[in-house]
């Protein structure tokens, strides 16, 4: 990031710097939360966005099938963790 885009789009006063948050979408019927995702927060206001490099992996690996009632837990795993190991539930149907 260079030093003008660092500056908040939002405040103009703040700068962006590198923070894990909540990434959340919906696919179909199914909403999909995933914990921990890279991104970037302002020091001043909040505002934030996720890794878009991320975010265009997530949606690969949910495009192939990562959402689905299976649940195959190997694309979980690489999902919620960017590919490192661990587990954590990345959706659950928008009926429940």
């Amino acid at each position: 990031m260079s030093p003008t885009e660092n500056q908040c789009a939002q405040c103009y006063v703040g700068r962006y710097r590198e923070s894990d948050m909540p990434y959340q979408c919906w696919i179909d019927d199914h909403e999909v939360i995933v914990p921990n995702v890279p991104g970037y927060q302002c020091d001043m206001c909040g505002d934030s966005y996720p890794n878009a490099e991320f975010i265009q992996h997530l949606h690969r690996l949910i495009d192939r099938g990562a959402v689905s009632d299976k649940h195959d837990s190997s694309i979980h795993r690489q999902v919620s963790t960017g590919g490192k190991e661990g587990s954590h539930p990345i959706g659950r149907s928008a009926k429940s």
